[in-house]
């Protein structure tokens, strides 16, 4: 389809209407989302690549999208789908040249990157314990000048392995370690099926501010052999990356990439006072913010202020937070049996627990001793020690303080003395029990909630069996300088502390801490000369303010819980032991055996009282949760949407209004755009029709009615979209050749033809009668050296016609070795192509029903089948004249090179003139060179007249073409060579006939035929002389036969 010029004001006639009567409810729309969107990225900036949205200082593309380079976002838009943000990090390794290397991101945020780190596994040999081929190292590198470093708080350094010590060290120095961790489990186990928790898997914590260390894997026990076929995985990720990520990452490859969260800041090494007052102009926080120091990086970060929220790194990113919803009413639940006492001090006592008579209990298990001795009471929980000497073995019963009891978990105080060392003998014990415990029945050792704690320098603390064992289970190390031994903020590593996860299902454990170096048994230089490993909650906050040295301190530690040992299916089968009541449902424990209960959606409360669930009120916790009109009613579990009178009332009126008024609008529209749509279809039509007209349809279509049919069978007349759909609408990749009359396309018909249609730069109204004619006339040619055309399209601004497709190229091509490629062009094919040609030229000249004049003879003209047979092509200007007439009178055309001299002086165009353009054609074939040269003179520019005064001065073969005078017998070249010169002469008469000269050509051919078959025979004729001399080696009768038939040969060329 042509588009129109017109069409938006068109278009704008049909909906200005309908414009009107939308624009209220538009702009109600545009003020909904300018206040509902919170813009991150700078105006006119990209605020997201992919799936990952891109928040400013960070930007993608113009470098006013982002601070500073360090903070630019390549999104790759091509390559992947959905795009993958990438960004280049500079990696500073010290010595060596800084690199930049890019890593995808998986997450911005304002606090912090989430990228794709390389990472691998270390395998060992079975007899030397070394590693298989691998390096024992993985090295991290960010530049020190740059905003970002490895995030303490959001990554940890994850290990899994048996055996395995995983560290951190700075680089270079391997024995240097500052965090570490180690996990044990037998040789052979298999690492896939290492669940959360489990022997095989350890982390701790990593180091503050660190932008350069390495980590590297070692033995635990140097006398034990690996197993040739396990290896060990150690890298720094992010915490969310857990066990069962890592296992799938390493599965099946050793090199692979994990998350790794890097901390940024604004300003390098800037602090909030200098940005803002220093240089107020490269202060990065914007309007209603507030700046803060970096805890992890040099720099500063900017917050929204209270009351607002959004993006603070841009000026007016951070808009007030809008009013929020009153806080949900609590209903009242009951949590206790009826008659038993629901606290204890500050601490809720919920059912299964209890205090008092055991109807307030589920069991002795989950009763809770209140002592209302101390000032608030505490509440106490029972367990068990299993002690055993060589005199006697028992259990001796111990209460914990709790702290608090939850649905999930007890949370309770339990005992972390220290072991100090001597200080007079320097004697340090190379491993040390510190504590055992047993936890019977339904209590188990979160490993979720939980970490393994060890306070100290030089020192391994690990978890063992409770059968005293060597085994360990998991462990960590801690390596530190006396200097920061105790500044434990938060047991980051590095600072005499380090943390790992414990083992799932956990029930009974022994406490042990080894020396690292166990050559180094003398800390008379270490002041702090107590060491500490205890189990701790994984969100206490309070160590720092813990006094570790005191034999009676105590930390909090929290216990899982659930009823039973059985599963929720087979405890639902017995009602009477089955604990969960009304309105819940039941889950499997997920450390340990047992179930525990939960309330229904809709319900709150204790699950574990059989109407403890009770319904939720929603209607009370959310006012406008049925919107403005609306009422709400409340319903078990749920609840509903009803109106009042009069709201229903309104609505009752104003919905249906607003239905009818709706679905007028969109009858409306859809008229209107049916209406514009059928005037564009109409408009579409009518100029088809006018070009069809213009371009003489009529007139072809008269010619086709009075030849009975036969241009109907040879030509066909195209319609628009059967073109446009074959070219794929005339695409720039389908452009096959271009010029100066217009562009060729290629395509295919509907029944498989390929084809090449000619798309003409210009049109001239008053020759149209004359360009039907022809068309007419080209259609009925019907020879195989004549590109065929099949037909023309008249509907659009300038005629199309159809030719059949001729694949192998031009002449020109193959003569002139353009884009690098040699002439593959042979003499015998050169003399083949020069007759096939003259044949075509002498057909349309004397054969045809009315003479054709080509007027465009050149080598760029005539295509090449597959087989280098000949097509000639391009009649955009030929013209057809009377049999009357000997010449045309029309403006000159052509191509210089190829112009007769006396067509281009008297405007008069003759046969004679085609002869003129196949001499030059027939020059061009014999030396290889273009019709037009810059690089000869400017008398011999023209290639005519360079080959006319080389034959005037008798060197006609010091410029013909190598491979010609290679393969060329001289006297047929001479032949060709003067036939060239007589169809350049100036006077068109004395030129011959192209009927002339492909007699000429085709007798030189023959001969050619003659004469090699004549070769052939002499050639037959000496292998049979050669044949009589080594006869008398031969005797079968074979090749008496074979000597007869020479014989024969002899005889018949003797008589020739």
């Amino acid at each position: 389809m042509i588009p129109s010029t017109t069409t938006l004001q068109d278009m704008l006639v049909y909906l200005l209407p309908l414009m009107v009567l939308l624009a209220p409810a538009a702009e109600s729309a545009a003020t909904l989302l300018t206040n509902s969107n919170t813009s991150i990225a700078k105006p006119g900036c990209r605020d997201r690549c992919g799936k990952v949205s891109i928040p400013y200082p960070f930007g993608i593309g113009d470098q006013r999208c982002y601070y500073d380079k360090a903070y630019e976002i390549i999104c790759n838009d091509f390559d992947h789908n959905p795009p993958l943000p990438m960004m280049m990090i500079q990696n500073d390794d010290g010595d060596r040249l800084a690199i930049n290397r890019k890593y995808q991101v998986l997450q911005l945020t304002l606090d912090y990157v989430r990228v794709n780190v390389s990472a691998k596994s270390y395998c060992y040999n079975q007899t030397t314990g070394m590693p298989l081929g691998i390096s024992d190292e993985l090295v991290y590198y960010l530049s020190a000048e740059g905003p970002f470093t490895f995030s303490v708080t959001h990554n940890n350094l994850i290990a899994l392995g048996c055996e395995t010590f995983a560290y951190i060290a700075p680089i270079g120095s391997s024995h240097n370690y500052v965090s570490g961790c180690a996990s044990s489990c037998a040789i052979g186990t298999d690492l896939n099926s290492c669940a959360g928790g489990s022997s095989c898997y350890c982390e701790a914590t990593i180091p503050e501010g660190l932008k350069a260390f390495q980590v590297e894997v070692k033995s635990l026990n140097t006398n034990r052999s690996w197993n040739p076929n396990q290896c060990s995985q150690a890298v720094v990720a992010d915490r969310d990356f857990g066990i069962n990520d890592l296992i799938i990452s390493s599965r099946d490859s050793d090199l692979w990439s994990v998350p790794v969260i890097l901390d940024w800041s604004i300003g390098g090494n800037t602090t909030c006072e200098i940005a803002q007052q220093r240089n107020p102009t490269s202060y990065a926080c914007g309007l209603n913010t507030y700046c803060v120091n970096s805890n992890n990086v040099l720099g500063y970060n900017c917050n929204c202020s209270k009351g607002y929220q959004g993006n603070p790194y841009l000026l007016y990113g951070c808009q007030p937070i809008p009013a929020a919803a009153p806080p949900p009413k609590s209903s009242t639940s009951i949590i206790a049996k009826k008659g038993c006492r629901d606290r204890c001090g500050n601490v809720s006592i919920p059912y299964p627990f209890g205090i008092g008579s055991s109807h307030c209990y589920l069991d002795y298990q989950f009763e809770i001793r209140c002592n209302d001795s101390n000032n608030p009471p505490v509440p106490l929980l029972q367990y068990s020690k299993y002690l055993q000497s060589l005199h006697y073995s028992e259990y001796f019963n111990y209460w914990y303080e709790v702290l608090q009891l939850t649905p999930d978990y007890v949370r309770i105080n339990v005992s972390a003395p220290a072991k100090c060392y001597n200080k007079s003998t320097n004697w340090q014990a190379r491993s040390t029990d510190m504590s055992s415990f047993l936890l019977d029945g339904p209590f188990t050792f979160s490993n979720t909630r939980n970490k393994l704690t060890a306070v100290g320098c030089d020192i391994f603390a690990h978890i063992t069996h409770d059968d005293h064992s060597q085994n360990n289970t998991t462990g960590c190390a801690s390596n530190c300088s006396k200097e920061t031994l105790g500044n434990l903020p938060s047991c980051l590593g590095g600072k005499g502390c380090c943390q790992t996860t414990i083992p799932k299902g956990l029930k009974s454990f022994l406490f042990r801490i080894d020396s690292i170096n166990s050559t180094t048994n003398n800390r008379s230089g270490n002041p702090y000369e107590c060491n500490n490993v205890f189990l701790m909650e994984k969100e206490f906050s309070g160590l720092e303010e813990l006094d570790l040295s005191r034999e009676d301190l105590y930390v909090p530690v929290i216990m899982d819980w659930a009823i039973g040992n059985i599963q929720c299916k087979k405890a639902q089968t017995n009602i009477t032991s089955y604990v969960c009541g009304e309105n819940t449902y039941c889950v499997e424990s997920s450390n340990g055996p047992g179930y525990r209960c939960k309330c229904l959606d809709g319900y709150q409360g204790n699950p574990y009282l059989l109407h403890g669930c009770l319904d939720i009120n929603e209607c009370e916790e959310s006012a406008n949760i049925c919107g403005k009109e609306g009422i709400c009613i409340n319903t078990q579990g749920s609840y509903t949407c009803g109106l009042d009178y009069k709201q229903g009332l309104r609505l009752a009126v104003v919905v249906p209004l607003g239905i009818g008024i709706a679905i007028i609008l969109i009858l409306l529209l859809a008229m209107g755009f049916w209406l514009y749509h059928r005037l564009e279809k109409r408009k579409q039509m009518t100029m088809k029709q006018n070009h069809f007209k213009r371009n003489g349809g009529l007139l072809l279509s008269q010619k086709i009615s009075s030849n009975d049919g036969k241009v109907e069978k040879e030509a066909k007349i195209f319609l628009t979209e059967e073109l446009e759909r074959i070219t794929d609408n005339f695409n720039q990749s389908r452009i096959i050749g271009k010029g100066g009359f217009g562009t060729v396309y290629k395509g295919m018909l509907s029944d498989g033809r390929i084809v090449a249609i000619k798309k003409s730069k210009l049109v001239d109204e008053s020759q149209v009668e004359q360009f039907i004619n022809e068309v007419v006339i080209l259609s009925q040619i019907n020879h195989r050296h004549i590109v065929k055309l099949l037909g023309c399209c008249l509907e659009t601004e300038v005629p199309l016609l159809v030719y059949e497709f001729v694949s192998n190229g031009t002449l020109s091509y193959h003569l002139f070795g353009e884009a690098g490629h040699k002439s593959s062009i042979s003499w015998k094919d050169r003399l083949r192509i020069a007759a096939e040609v003259a044949r075509a030229l002498a057909y349309l000249h004397s054969d045809a029903s009315m003479p054709i004049f080509h007027r465009d003879i050149k080598s760029s003209n005539i295509l090449l089948d597959e087989n280098y047979k000949v097509k000639v092509s391009d009649f955009g200007i030929s013209r057809s004249i009377p049999l009357d007439k000997t010449h045309l009178t029309t403006l000159v055309q052509g191509t210089f090179g190829y112009l007769d001299p006396e067509y281009f002086h008297s405007s008069q165009f003759t046969e004679k003139s085609d002869v003129y353009s196949f001499g030059v054609v027939l020059v061009e074939l014999l030396t290889g060179q273009r019709a037009i040269s810059l690089i000869r003179s400017e008398e011999e520019k023209s290639l005519a007249m360079h080959f006319i005064s080389s034959m005037k001065e008798n060197r006609l073969f010091e410029i013909l073409e190598a491979r010609v005078v290679n393969e060329g017998n001289k006297d047929e070249v001479l032949v060709v060579a003067k036939l060239a010169k007589r169809c350049l002469k100036l006077n068109g008469k004395k030129r011959p006939t192209m009927k002339e000269i492909a007699r000429s050509l085709d007798g030189l051919r023959k001969f050619q035929e003659n004469q090699w078959i004549e070769n052939q025979k002499l050639q037959e004729e000496e292998s049979c002389l050669i044949g009589d001399e080594i006869s008398s080696y031969y005797t079968s009768g074979a090749f008496e036969v074979e000597e007869s038939e020479c014989s024969s040969l002899i005889v018949q060329s003797t008589a020739n």
